[in-house]
């Protein structure tokens, strides 16, 4: 049995699901384990499967456990293993109180502890956590860099610690994280996200998972913050970053921004890029979209301005005249900064009302990916194409 554990801020686990190890003669090579302050059951087990018709439960959880499920059997056969993947989440959370000895530590390390109680029930002697998966930022915009990687490898300490102590693991995890990007003019979480996805020992030491993903509804006005299609898709993309490091024993692709200039009125961002070259493409939502309606962002999700001193502040946006995407490059034409002296800020896929509200929901995002054509075949059918989409970023200029 090979475990991830997700962890984090709202971390849905949708709501068409069926119980599974009470379930006599039914079993799923990719299940979920549901724990923690947000789990509804008031029981400390509720194991739970995704249903393959009907409206199917889109959750983080399920949509990493089949992809992994899946490329596994196309690679291993019949030696593939049991893929668990376990959740728990709190509202907003921030990762200093997840730490040990934070107010969330006893209830992640209880998480972690029945582990114990499913390595059992699955008859999974040889279990082991091989990824955790962080979803957070929001509250820990305050932080400075030094300080929340600080709390990054506390955390990983004290979880390795408990699956020690609860399952016998002695192998190391490796600790993915899907950045949150509200409120990100406002805090410190970019440049650590800049930081430990482009320097060397960071970058090997905690592996950010960074691309847009889209928070769509199943279907419009349908409740987007405990299930939607988009979160299925985002647990996809954290399966693929951890099938690359794990099984593939290399740096998971993303796109990450390397340098930026200010040259008058032209902005021009250059990119490490998986697949060359950089592509516009219109945004098409996956599940119940049989119009197939696409979305086409602002600027493409940029956003040109002055940083607010405080969260309480309006920011200043300047208006964009041009979006050119060449190669690896992006180039910004905002005639209103020409002969501006002072600093400014360029930003990708942040919290921006003027872009984010569409008829499927609040959606984070922007329309530049790579050229990566990875056709992925969901649960209900449809071929949904995996590129690498632009992170979620702000440089200072």
């Amino acid at each position: 049995m090979k475990a991830v554990v997700i962890l984090g801020q709202s971390t849905p686990y949708g709501t068409d699901a069926l119980p599974i190890i009470s379930t006599p003669g039914t079993f799923s090579r990719a299940i979920t384990y549901v724990g923690g302050p947000r789990n509804v059951n008031a029981t400390d087990v509720a194991c739970t499967f995704e249903k393959q018709s009907g409206n199917v439960g889109e959750t983080p959880a399920s949509g990493l456990g089949t992809y992994l499920a899946n490329k596994a059997t196309d690679a291993m056969g019949n030696e593939t293993p049991q893929y668990f993947v376990s959740t728990a989440a709190q509202p907003a959370i921030g990762i200093k109180v997840m730490q040990p000895p934070g107010s969330e530590w006893e209830k992640v390390e209880k998480h972690i502890s029945a582990l114990s109680r499913m390595k059992l029930k699955l008859e999974a002697p040889n279990a082991e956590i091989i990824a955790l998966v962080l979803m957070h930022g929001e509250l820990d915009k305050k932080m400075d860099t030094a300080q929340y990687l600080k709390c990054l490898a506390n955390l990983v300490d004290g979880i390795q610690k408990a699956a020690l102590s609860s399952i016998g693991q002695t192998s190391p995890m490796r600790l993915f994280i899907f950045q949150n990007s509200n409120h990100a003019f406002y805090g410190n979480m970019q440049e650590t996200y800049l930081r430990v996805t482009t320097q060397g020992l960071e970058q090997a030491t905690h592996l950010m998972i960074g691309p847009t993903y889209f928070l769509g509804r199943s279907f419009p006005k349908q409740s987007i913050h405990l299930s939607g299609y988009g979160t299925y898709i985002a647990g996809v993309y954290a399966a693929r970053a951890i099938y690359q490091f794990t099984y593939e024993n290399r740096v998971p692709d993303h796109i990450r921004p390397l340098e930026a200039s200010r040259d008058g009125a032209v902005i021009t961002i250059r990119y490490r890029v998986p697949t060359l070259p950089l592509v516009r493409k219109d945004v098409v939502y996956p599940g119940n979209n049989p119009g197939g309606a696409k979305l086409r962002y602002k600027n493409d999700g940029y956003t040109v301005g002055i940083r607010p001193s405080n969260s309480g502040d309006n920011m200043k946006k300047y208006n964009i005249e041009n979006v050119e995407i060449v190669g690896d490059t992006v180039r910004l034409t905002c005639e209103t900064i020409k002969d501006f002296k002072g600093p400014i800020a360029v930003a990708y896929a942040v919290w921006d009302m003027d872009m984010v509200l569409n008829e499927y929901g609040y959606t984070l995002g922007g329309n530049v990916c790579d050229s990566t054509p990875e056709p992925y075949t969901t649960p209900w059918g449809e071929v949904y194409t995996l590129c690498h989409w632009m992170p979620n970023h702000v440089l200072d200029l």
